[in-house]
């Protein structure tokens, strides 16, 4: 979902007559629009849906998931606002199923605005106005650029912490598996191009190589013809802040979660300061282990604590040991499991006492060759 540019000013002439006979009628009957607004529709959107951002094909194949004819979506229902049916900026271009998940939902807060000849002369421009007074929960492309707001993943899921954006990913169902195996598929293959290029051992130019295929990957998200826009400007800037905090991480999952919570926590950004294990001052290792005792920091917090401090060659089995002891260890194995870090912790879970030691070795995450 990316902020569309459309010129209100200049909408088509045939959705005049249209609007009239509406007006008249006081309701709408079947809705009809000519060809010439199809066709603006879909070079405003570069053919593309204004929610899902998937290119609106017109294959006849009775898989729905190949099937994606196009839909002139009313942003506003047309079944509740009769007068906006032809209106210019109340109609997007949207695929079939974006448009059927969305049906006639949309929630206001505020009460309901009905028809006044009062905005006769600015029906082609009157979202903005009526937004204004009912403030709805749905967002409107068009007029709103959200793309800060969403948040994605490697998986290609999407979700968003601002509960309007949300309320649209929902209505619409962004999250559906189909969007999100094509999402993920412009990841795979942006990383699998980068990791090609590190595999090629004959490779002499390896640094120009990647940076030409993150030039490229970044061109492409700045290429508006390209589906997922949103998604590819995200992986972009996910970039952007792994290069500034020059930490990496077994899972984009835990990266985002680091991402999330950096700036709320002066240890996690002193430990990022520190280059060497000399940096990091005992100070600083005693005021994570008390944040630890008084719970103030949960099991995935202290877990990314330890695994900066890891990453800078400082001996964790003893803060290893600390949150299994304060939390579950079955909690701590899981979150662990979770993001990869059993198998690179191995042999700091080795070290561990051995009340821990049964419990890692009935998980199978350590090997015990007597047991």
């Amino acid at each position: 979902m990316r902020k569309i540019e459309k010129d209100l000013s200049n909408a088509p002439k045939s959705l005049e007559d249209k609007i009239k006979e509406l007006i008249r009628n006081g309701d709408y009957q079947k809705i009809n629009f000519k060809k010439n607004i199809q066709k603006s529709l879909r070079r405003v959107y570069k053919n593309k849906c204004a929610y899902c951002e998937e290119r609106i094909s017109y294959s006849q194949s009775k898989n729905i998931k190949e099937k994606k004819g196009h839909s002139i979506e009313h942003y506003r229902p047309k079944s509740k606002y009769y007068w906006l049916a032809y209106s210019w900026d109340n109609l997007l271009w949207c695929c079939e199923e974006c448009n059927q998940n969305k049906d006639d939902e949309f929630e206001i807060e505020n009460e309901k605005v009905e028809y006044s000849t009062d905005f006769d002369s600015k029906i082609h421009c009157s979202t903005e106005e009526y937004n204004r007074l009912e403030r709805p929960k749905m967002i409107h492309p068009e007029l709103e650029n959200v793309m800060d707001k969403l948040i994605f993943d490697e998986k290609g899921k999407i979700y968003s912490s601002d509960n309007r954006v949300q309320y649209s990913i929902d209505c619409c169902k962004l999250d559906r598996d189909y969007l999100n195996t094509k999402r993920k598929k412009v990841f795979d293959d942006f990383i699998k191009k980068i990791h090609s290029a590190i595999a090629d051992r004959k490779n002499k130019w390896l640094q120009d190589n990647i940076e030409k295929i993150v030039l490229d990957f970044k061109n492409d998200s700045e290429n508006l013809n390209n589906e997922f826009i949103a998604f590819r400007v995200w992986v972009i800037e996910m970039l952007k802040n792994s290069y500034s905090y020059k930490i990496d991480f077994p899972t984009w999952e835990h990266y985002q979660y680091f991402i999330t919570n950096v700036s709320k926590y002066s240890t996690l950004q002193t430990l990022l300061e520190c280059e060497t294990k000399e940096d990091v001052s005992e100070e600083l290792i005693d005021e994570i282990k008390t944040k630890i005792i008084s719970k103030e920091y949960d099991i995935m917090l202290s877990i990314t604590h330890i695994w900066i401090l890891f990453k800078i060659d400082i001996d964790i089995c003893e803060l290893l040991e600390l949150i299994m002891n304060i939390y579950s260890c079955n909690e701590v194995i899981d979150e662990l499991s979770k993001y990869r870090l059993n198998k690179i912790f191995s042999q700091e879970l080795n070290c561990l006492s051995f009340k821990i030691k049964i419990k890692l070795i009935s998980r199978k995450l350590i090997y015990h060759p007597v047991i």
